[in-house]
């Protein structure tokens, strides 16, 4: 029995691409050309690249998630950390401005005052509006509803896609 040669995903779909286009081209006679490529062609393999892409597919997004999982852990811890610190800063603060103490040396430390400028803004107040920064941005959403609608949005248009569903 002949070892079959292990062929690319692209490579499988390029000579079945190629196969079907010469089978339409001669509308179904089977000529010399079409088939030698017919030999060359072989389902199984295609099926077998198929299932390994989705085997390593859903893997990844299993990775993915997990990762995404483990990162919602980290940034929770980071966040609460960073509250310890905060609080742990503000009671050093406060204790020291409390004793009129302006610095407090130790082994591999020194704790000091500097002085900075802050804006402080009443969250009843009217800011004047030249003071108010936005960002822009688009809303896909409206954009869609209003194309699919038929109306026109200059920049923008439809496009029909395939998206890849795994199941």
């Amino acid at each position: 029995m002949k070892q079959q040669e292990k062929k690319s995903l692209f490579r499988i779909t390029d000579e079945m691409y190629r196969l079907n286009t010469l089978l339409e081209e001669a509308e179904g006679e089977i000529t010399p050309e079409i088939e030698e490529l017919m030999e060359m062609v072989d389902e199984d393999q295609f099926d077998q690249k198929v299932e390994s892409y989705v085997n390593l597919i859903q893997m990844l997004e299993s990775d993915v998630t997990a990762t995404k999982e483990y990162k919602k852990g980290l940034d929770a811890s980071i966040k609460r950390d960073q509250r310890v610190i905060d609080r742990l800063k503000s009671t050093l603060s406060d204790s020291m401005l409390a004793l009129g103490k302006k610095e407090k040396r130790g082994p591999g430390f020194k704790v000091s005052f500097r002085k900075s400028t802050a804006a402080v803004i009443d969250p009843e107040a009217k800011i004047p509006k030249k003071y108010i920064v936005s960002k822009p941005s688009v809303d896909k959403r409206a954009i869609l509803a209003a194309l699919k609608e038929g109306k026109r949005v200059r920049g923008a248009k439809l496009e029909e896609r395939q998206n890849i569903q795994i199941k």
